[in-house]
């Protein structure tokens, strides 16, 4: 059985070479930041999924000082889609909004079909069991800002892990799931190794960073109508989300060309 699912993963999996991981690692700083066992996580998940950082497959996340340090390898909920279009046999799939925000019963069902199965895989992620929130317990400023998109997100992580199992067992989180505000590395954000009995005080650690509202507002829109802007406008959109150059005014700009483009098919966006 750990053969074939071997197989099944090659014919889907690109591999990542060592030397891609190490240039990733050199130009973030991840070299110097992360300590050995930390790089050898970060490599070894890397290759073993044949996920690529510099198209944002995977990154790396390090906060906290001596014996509060923690090291999160994150994935983007779009590698879960890629992937399940690649192992052929995904026959479509498909989110519906259930309950009520305002009595705490609001959810997003998944539902996903197989080519090699005869019913439906459904699985809903309910917001109140699923929203990360801060020490106070109040939830953390994107699931405040965005509650129903960071749902949906996490339904979709949660619903192709489930109904891939073979494929995704195993796979890096999002980290919307774990509670981490970033989208992207942030070198400054991580904090050099020190002593484990060092004391830190809580004030000390620094504050997460996270994606710009920018970003978020433009990638709100490719996942809400990424079937109208199928074709060149989805791969323009969508290379200006990966490339880590973008300014927010880059993003802003690109979010009014799909904009006006859905408005041409009749398609209106707040």
């Amino acid at each position: 059985m750990g053969n074939e699912i071997a197989v099944q993963k090659d014919s889907v999996i690109q591999s990542v070479d060592m030397g891609t991981l190490t240039e990733y690692m050199d130009a973030t700083g991840l070299t110097k930041q992360l300590l050995p066992s930390e790089k050898t996580m970060f490599i070894n998940m890397a290759q073993l999924y044949g996920l690529n950082p510099f198209k944002r497959e995977i990154y790396c996340n390090v906060y906290g000082q001596g014996q509060y340090r923690q090291c999160s390898i994150i994935t983007g909920y779009e590698v879960y889609l890629k992937r399940a279009e690649r192992i052929g046999k995904l026959d479509g799939w498909h989110t519906e909004e259930v309950g009520n925000p305002k009595d705490g019963t609001f959810g997003v069902k998944v539902i996903i079909y197989r080519k090699d199965w005869s019913h439906a895989f459904e699985h809903t992620a309910y917001y109140n069991e699923v929203k990360q929130t801060k020490k106070d317990g109040t939830p953390n400023r994107f699931w405040a800002q965005q509650p129903r998109f960071m749902t949906k997100k996490v339904a979709v992580a949660q619903a192709f892990r489930m109904c891939f199992p073979d494929e995704f067992g195993g796979m890096p989180y999002l980290n919307d799931e774990l509670g981490i505000e970033t989208s992207a590395p942030v070198i400054e954000n991580i904090t050099p190794p020190r002593e484990p009995a060092e004391e830190v005080r809580a004030e000390q650690v620094p504050e997460q960073a996270g994606p710009s509202d920018a970003y978020l507002m433009l990638e709100a829109l490719l996942n809400e109508h990424g079937m109208e802007l199928h074709g060149k406008p989805f791969q323009l959109a969508n290379e200006c989300l990966k490339n880590p150059n973008s300014t927010n005014d880059d993003l802003e700009q690109m979010r009014l060309r799909c904009i006006t483009y859905l408005g041409k098919k009749g398609i209106q966006v707040a």
